[in-house]
């Protein structure tokens, strides 16, 4: 499984695009979708799922063994990264 933090936002959704060009249909995204329409970016996207990044570390925490790499290009995860104990964050 691979993770995108922002992966709604310009750089992450091409991130995103191309795990999929790669067969890599597991995808997260982790963004906050909003009103500014950044849904548009991955609308096309099969994703595993899309959370929210106040859900993040749970979501890390809980999925551990199965995380594979950590794209990050959202600004929470760099902030609050000391909360995942997962071993990609070590």
């Amino acid at each position: 499984m691979h993770i995108v933090t922002g992966g709604a936002g310009f750089i992450g959704s091409n991130i995103v695009k191309a795990l999929e060009e790669n067969s890599h249909k597991d995808t997260v995204v982790c963004d906050v979708l909003g009103n500014e329409n950044k849904w548009r970016n991955i609308a096309k996207r099969e994703l595993g799922t899309i959370i929210l990044p106040q859900e993040l570390f749970t979501f890390l925490n809980q999925h551990a063994s199965r995380i594979d790499t950590i794209f990050s290009y959202g600004g929470y995860f760099h902030h609050n990264r000391n909360r995942c104990r997962c071993h990609c964050c070590e």
